[in-house]
C-alpha cells in the first residue's frame, strides 16, 4: 500500500516535486521548532527591555531635576526597589526562569542582610544548577534583564569528568530589596 502511495505520488509530482516538497516540509518544522519560539522570546525581551527603559528614564528625569530636593531624588531611587514583602513572588521567578531554561532548583540557601547606611536590604541566594552550560547562561542572561534589581555575585562551575556536558554550577545571586512600609 505504502508502495503504491510512493509510486502515484511520484508520478504525479516526479522526483523534483517530491524533493520540494520535503524541502517545503522541513522548513516548516523548522519555523514552528526554532523560529517560532526564538521570536516569542525576543519579543518577551523587548518588552522586559522597555519597562526598564521608561523606569531608567523616569529615574534619570527625577536626578536630573534642580528642583528636586535630594531627599526626595533618594526616595525615588529606593522606590524602584521591589517591597521586602515580594520576596516570595521575586525567588518563585527566579525558579520560574530556571524551570524556563530546563533547570531545576530544589534546594538553596538564604541570607538577608539589612543595608547598614541606606534603606536597602541585600538577599544572598545561593542556588546550585546542574545542567548544559548553554542553559545555565541563559537562564543567567534572562535573570538580569528580567530582574534588573538581582546582582550575580559569584558562579562556580565544576564537571565530573572532562567529557561531560552537564555541570554543576554554583550561582550566588543578591537580590536587592526595599524596607517594607
Amino acid at each position: 500500500m505504502n508502495h503504491l502511495l510512493n509510486y502515484r505520488l511520484r508520478r504525479l509530482f516526479g522526483w523534483p516535486g517530491l524533493v520540494g516538497m520535503g524541502l517545503w516540509a522541513m522548513c516548516l518544522t523548522l519555523f514552528i521548532a526554532l523560529v517560532q519560539p526564538a521570536q516569542l522570546r525576543l519579543e518577551e525581551m523587548r518588552h522586559s527591555a522597555d519597562s526598564l527603559q521608561v523606569r531608567m528614564q523616569r529615574a534619570n528625569r527625577v536626578l536630573n531635576s534642580k528642583t528636586e530636593s535630594a531627599e526626595v531624588q533618594l526616595a525615588e531611587f529606593y522606590r524602584v526597589f521591589p517591597n521586602a514583602r515580594a520576596t516570595a513572588d521575586l525567588i518563585a521567578k527566579i525558579a520560574d526562569i530556571a524551570q524556563r531554561h530546563g533547570l531545576n532548583l530544589e534546594q538553596g540557601e538564604y541570607r538577608a542582610t539589612p543595608d547598614k547606611l541606606g534603606k536597602l536590604t541585600r538577599l544572598q541566594m545561593t542556588l546550585p544548577l546542574r545542567g548544559r552550560y548553554q542553559q545555565i547562561r541563559g537562564c543567567l542572561a534572562e535573570l538580569g534583564s528580567e530582574l534588573p534589581i538581582v546582582a550575580l555575585e559569584q558562579l562556580q562551575f565544576e564537571r565530573q569528568k572532562v567529557g561531560d556536558t552537564v555541570l554543576d554550577a554554583k550561582v550566588r545571586l543578591v537580590l536587592f530589596l526595599g524596607q517594607a512600609s
